[in-house]
């Protein structure tokens, strides 16, 4: 993939078992956003291949199965760490 002219993410292969939750930690700028943008569909690629759960990254039927969350702190800045992660587990499939 690329960002502008600059590429990114090169080489990267991963499996994550089915019902994870994961979260990429990173410095800014080594990619963990632009890698999770292409997991959930909203970016698009300059090459390479992305499935999940058996469908092409970004694929209709994942809409109700995978979701992201940025890590801007202004999102939800009124709920406390362990609020964030009652209210995401909550979600309709995630089990608690």
């Amino acid at each position: 993939m690329a960002r502008g002219t600059q590429p990114v993410l090169r080489n990267v292969s991963s499996t994550i078992p089915r019902g994870r939750v994961v979260g990429l930690p990173g410095p800014s700028g080594c990619g963990t956003t632009t890698l999770l943008r292409r997991v959930v569909g909203v970016q698009q690629p300059t090459g390479g291949h992305v499935q999940v759960l058996g469908h092409a990254a970004g694929a209709w039927p994942l809409r109700t199965s995978v979701g992201y969350v940025t890590r801007a702190p202004f999102v939800y800045a009124d709920l406390t760490v362990l609020e964030n992660l009652r209210y995401f587990a909550a979600a309709p499939g995630m089990r608690g």
